[in-house]
């Protein structure tokens, strides 16, 4: 804190990604009319066309396996979600070492819905896209993010996110337009979520494609524009 502040009094104007930083930088210090936003970029290309998913039962956590991640809160709204649908199965894709990789392990070999979970472990890039391409909803339960940009890459194939109301994602899911926020910490909300909107066809056709048209703003071409526009405001300078 006291080096921000210190960082505050130096620059005449500070990009970041997202309201959520915006405010975080503004209580240390930083003066909100200097803090501007830009467009973060995506290098994952929006699908030409939503197709209808061949597995609307298909959930699915991306990321490491870490306790900022909170991994064990999406499997448990996994399971308040399985328990009033049984079709439900869950794929856990991501860097599985570690302590607490092996305490979600524990967990799910003692689940109730333990034949339903797979964890892949590290994946591939094209293993990656099939399965964000493949799955109804990705379930993102982090303390904290920047911005989300799991949500904004899922997004771009088709697949809205679910998460909880926590800095960056709530800047990366509009709630209830391109995604749906459960309060931080509450896994049975966010489980019932799951199941009320897979199981509300027209709700999740919405959401879906709101998610899809949201995510083409991202791109390196848009977040370069933002921030050639930033600077040449803020400095007088042309890029």
């Amino acid at each position: 804190p006291l080096y921000l502040r210190c960082l505050s009094r130096t620059y005449s104007a500070v990009l970041t990604e997202s309201e959520s930083t915006r405010r975080d930088l503004s209580r240390y210090g930083f003066p909100l009319r200097r803090i501007h936003l830009f467009r973060i970029g995506t290098h994952l290309a929006p699908v030409n066309k939503l197709t209808t998913k061949k597995d609307i039962n298909n959930v699915l956590i991306l990321g490491s396996i870490r306790p900022m991640k909170r991994t064990l809160h999406g499997i448990k709204a996994f399971e308040t979600a399985r328990d009033q649908n049984p079709e439900l199965h869950l794929t856990i894709a991501g860097d599985a070492s570690g302590m607490y990789a092996e305490k979600v392990k524990r967990y799910i070999t003692r689940s109730r819905h333990a034949s339903a979970i797979t964890i892949l472990g590290r994946v591939s890039a094209k293993q990656r896209l099939n399965l964000m391409r493949e799955a109804a909803v990705i379930v993102v339960t982090s303390v904290k993010e920047g911005w989300g940009l799991i949500v904004t890459e899922a997004n771009t194939q088709g697949t809205p996110g679910l998460a909880y109301d926590v800095d960056g994602l709530r800047d990366s899911i509009r709630a209830k337009e391109t995604g749906l926020l459960a309060p931080s910490g509450n896994s049975a909300v966010l489980g019932t979520q799951i199941f009320t909107l897979l199981n509300d066809p027209g709700h999740y056709a919405t959401l879906r494609e709101a998610a899809w048209q949201s995510s083409k703003q991202y791109t390196f071409a848009n977040s370069y524009q933002d921030f050639a526009q930033i600077i040449t405001s803020s400095t007088g300078l042309s890029l």
